[in-house]
């Protein structure tokens, strides 16, 4: 379920890079695998990252920062590339030149996007790009690590803690969209340490939802998230669903309780509350 404001957002990501492409000279085979990341975010089968962090980065600035706002739409395209390279277990010929295409065209156009930014966003966007795909790059070895954690429990806290340390690693895939809006905005201080702290919060929440609808398609790829490996361990059952919905009540107090009126915080606390409900409906559908 996606509420109206959720689908706004994400017509608003899609049509920056829907708007990129066509100034792109380039065929339409190519321009057609490109908007097909598009189509991903619109149907929810991927999740648009700069559908939430464009309208943060427009509540942060003094004025609308359009070349940071294309910087991030195609951050979300090359993240979701990455993201299909590790969880598609069996793709398609087609399915990896348009993985390929859409990763590094939409890297391409992020460079030339950030020439046009003062010289020292430039120079810090680039230093955290490298770290930020490093870390893309260690997520599988992080689920595997937790995994055998989560199976190892003896106990319902240890699964739960364990599941919630799990997704929370997973959430460091927003953390380049964060450095970017903080930087473009000027935010520092405590004001951005509370901002990054609620939108680090509310992404691991989204991945945890976005878990619970992928969970037959991760067992089928063998991707083993911290949902499947409690499948695993209990099966459908009353368990299994009970454990969901602790771990989700424990992501979503964390934002509830932030005690700030930043305009940000507050925009994210509106959206977590969306998810937390649909994630409870998820899980007494399992």
């Amino acid at each position: 379920m996606r509420t109206e404001n959720q689908n706004t957002n994400t017509e608003n990501a899609s049509d920056i890079y829907l708007n990129l492409v066509d100034t792109l000279n380039a065929p339409d085979n190519i321009k057609n695998a490109l908007k097909n990341n598009v189509k991903k975010w619109e149907t929810g089968k991927k999740i648009a990252r700069s559908a939430y962090m464009i309208p943060i980065c427009r509540k942060l600035c003094q004025k609308q920062q359009s070349c940071a706002e294309s910087v991030l739409v195609c951050l979300d395209a090359v993240v979701n590339s990455l993201d299909d390279t590790m969880d598609v277990a069996r793709p398609t010929k087609a399915e990896k030149w348009e993985r390929e295409v859409t990763k590094t065209i939409s890297m391409l156009i992020i460079f030339r996007e950030l020439g046009t930014m003062d010289k020292s966003i430039q120079k810090a966007v680039t230093d955290k790009a490298l770290q930020f795909i490093i870390s893309l790059s260690q997520i599988p070895w992080v689920e595997k690590d937790f995994a055998e954690k989560i199976l190892k429990s003896n106990s319902d806290e240890d699964e739960i803690k364990n599941s919630i340390l799990c997704v929370k690693e997973r959430s460091r895939d927003i953390d380049l969209f964060l450095d970017i809006a903080l930087m473009v905005s000027g935010v520092s201080g405590k004001e951005a340490d509370t901002i990054r702290k609620a939108v680090k919060n509310y992404r691991t929440l989204e991945i945890f939802w976005k878990d619970l609808a992928d969970i037959d398609l991760d067992i089928e790829n063998n991707s083993k998230t911290q949902t499947v490996i409690l499948f695993e361990k209990h099966g459908k059952n009353e368990t299994f669903r009970k454990t969901l919905k602790q771990i989700a009540e424990r992501l979503y107090n964390e934002i509830e309780t932030l005690n700030d009126k930043n305009e940000a915080v507050l925009y994210i606390k509106h959206l977590a509350k969306e998810k937390y409900q649909d994630s409870i409906k998820r899980i007494t559908d399992l």
